[in-house]
């Protein structure tokens, strides 16, 4: 990010945090036991979409032993159930948020422990992230505070510098001392600390109903799914239940075509081994020179 860009952006970007801020209130007040993860997504889409803004990528909602991404479709038989994490961004006008939470929907909050672990990470590494300050200090002290509650931080999974069209912008925010001595920089970050009961690692799953563009090339198959996707989403992520919903189940086919040509790329689920749990917390962070503001806070 220049020098004197996030300043002068600052207002727009306190909006996109604040909607994503209100919006995981609502998301957070209407997940239920047995709630269809589907129908959970599709009521925080119109709730952002009364907004008048969009998604910075497709809501995440993870339980069981997937650790990160998953998005649901129609009919996949998901709910929520046990332990559930819900990440999502909001977009508007290329700025971009990104924040996530952890449920535990037991009837004895057995998750209760492990979500207060990377509830403390988050704290501490809000605390740490301060203009100058080397990134492998914000990793060292999220390690600490997740591990002095008795668990793990997932070390490959990171949080990021966020800039405008670009979620992921090529900063990585560690979840341990990676050895790192960079010094933060005047720019938006998003830190997302992952606490786990097992070992501090993720593995690649099945597919998770999330992709990306990567480069446009000619095709034959799935033309106006690609014009589409070059138009509403850019560089940011899009689920395949948003094309399927404009353009029908052939979507599903365009979509495969488009992967195996390269053209778009498809994330895997983040999985633990079964039996592991993992919970998540993050915040959109701005760090000035002479201040650090959590963007997507809620009351």
């Amino acid at each position: 990010m220049e020098e004197g860009e996030l300043k002068r952006d600052f207002k727009e970007w306190q909006k996109v945090g604040s909607a994503a801020a209100d919006t995981m209130t609502y998301a957070r007040k209407i997940v239920k036991v047995d709630m269809p993860l589907v129908e959970l997504a599709e009521k925080i889409e119109e709730y952002v979409k009364k907004k008048g803004m969009t998604f910075a990528f497709p809501i995440n909602l993870s339980t069981g032993n997937i650790a990160a991404h998953y998005t649901p479709l129609k009919g996949d038989g998901f709910k929520a159930e046990g332990l559930i994490k819900i990440d999502l961004g909001i977009s508007n006008n290329g700025f971009l948020s990104d924040t996530a939470t952890s449920v535990d929907l037991t009837p004895n909050q057995q998750y209760k422990d492990l979500i207060q672990a990377s509830e403390e990470g988050l704290k501490t590494a809000i605390k740490t992230m301060k203009y100058g300050t080397e990134m492998r200090e914000v990793g060292h002290a999220i390690s600490e505070a997740i591990q002095n509650k008795g668990f793990e931080p997932v070390r490959n999974l990171s949080g990021h510098s966020i800039e405008k069209w670009e979620l992921h912008a090529g900063t990585t925010v560690p979840n341990y001392d990676n050895r790192n001595p960079t010094p933060i920089e005047e720019g938006t970050y998003a830190s997302e600390p992952f606490a786990t009961t097992g070992e501090g690692l993720v593995t690649d799953g099945k597919g998770s109903n999330i992709y990306i563009l990567r480069q446009s090339k000619p095709t034959r198959i799935g033309r106006e799914v690609l014009k589409h996707i070059e138009k509403e989403y850019k560089t940011l992520a899009f689920s395949s239940r948003w094309l399927v919903e404009k353009f029908g189940p052939g979507a599903l086919v365009s979509l495969e075509n488009l992967r195996k040509q390269g053209t778009i790329h498809h994330f895997p689920q983040l999985i633990k081994k079964s039996g592991e749990f993992t919970s998540q917390s993050e915040h959109t962070i701005a760090v000035l020179k002479d201040k650090t503001v959590v963007l997507t806070e809620r009351d």
